[in-house]
C-alpha cells in the first residue's frame, strides 16, 4: 500500500514518511529518486479505481493523467493525493509499477471491484474497494501523559527489531526499492519530531516505544 529515498541523510534519519500512524507525506528529493510525480489537481484526473488498506490505514487510487496511469496514496492523517507513482496499463484490468520490478509486482482489478496485489509466487493481498477515495479520519488515540517524554529526532522506526536491521540494510545498500517496500506495507515509519510517545525501554542501540498505540523500535538517539 507510496518511491521514496535518498541522500544519506534522508535515507538514515528519514526525514518524513509514509506509513502507518504518522505522516505519509515523502521529502522531495526522496519523491524523486522512487519516481514520484506531482499530479494535477484531482478534478482534471480520471479514477480508474479506489481501494482501501486496513493494515496502513490509506486508500489506494489507480488515476489517468492524459495517457498515464498512476498509483496514488491517501491516508487517514490527510496525507497524500497530490503525487502519484507510474503505473503501465497492460490490459482492462491489469496494471504494473514502473520500472518493471524483478520480482513481477502487478495488480490486477477482480470482477466485483477488489484489487489483487501479485508478484511472480502469486497473490500478495487483496485490498477491498473503496467508495471514499480518501479514508475517513480515525478516533484521536489517547497520546500517553505520564512519561513527558517525546521523539528528539525524525529517525525510522519500524514494528519489530528484524524489520528495522532490514530496513538499515537495505539504506546500507542503497536498496530504496527495499525501504520502500517496508513503509508501504506499514512495517515502518518515521517519527515526527515533538511527537509524544511511551519510552517501554531506552536500550543501548534500539529503543522500545509505544506510538500511538503501536509498539514501535527505533534507534535509542530517537527518544534521548
Amino acid at each position: 500500500m507510496c518511491s521514496l529515498f535518498l541522500p544519506l541523510f534522508v535515507i538514515l534519519l528519514g526525514a518524513s514518511s509514509i506509513a502507518n500512524a504518522g505522516t505519509k507525506e515523502l521529502p522531495d528529493d526522496l519523491k524523486k529518486t522512487l519516481g514520484i510525480e506531482k499530479l494535477p489537481p484531482v478534478e482534471n484526473r480520471k479514477i480508474v479505481g479506489t481501494w482501501f488498506s486496513k493494515d496502513i490505514g490509506c486508500t489506494r487510487s489507480f488515476e489517468q493523467v492524459s495517457q498515464k496511469y498512476f498509483e496514488v496514496m491517501r491516508c487517514k492523517d490527510d496525507s497524500g493525493g497530490a503525487d502519484g507513482s507510474p503505473l503501465s496499463k497492460i490490459n482492462s484490468n491489469t496494471f504494473r509499477p514502473l520500472p518493471p520490478r524483478r520480482t513481477g509486482d502487478h495488480y490486477v482489478i477482480k470482477n466485483n471491484g477488489d484489487l489483487e496485489a501479485r508478484d511472480n509466487e502469486g497473490l500478495i493481498e487483496t485490498l477491498p474497494k473503496s467508495a471514499d477515495l480518501r479514508p475517513r479520519p480515525a478516533p484521536l488515540q489517547p497520546q500517553p501523559k505520564s512519561s513527558g517524554q517525546s521523539v528528539k529526532k525524525e529517525l525510522l522506526a519500524c514494528t519489530s527489531e528484524d524489520a528495522l536491521d532490514e530496513a538499515f540494510t537495505y539504506a546500507n545498500k542503497k536498496d530504496f526499492e527495499g525501504i520502500k517496500q517496508l513503509m508501504l506495507t506499514g512495517n515502518c515509519i518515521v517519527l515526527k519530531e515533538g511527537d509524544p510517545v511511551s519510552v517501554i525501554s531506552p536500550g543501548f542501540m534500539t529503543a522500545t516505544i509505544r506510538y500511538r498505540g503501536v509498539k514501535l523500535y527505533t534507534p535509542s538517539e530517537a527518544v534521548r
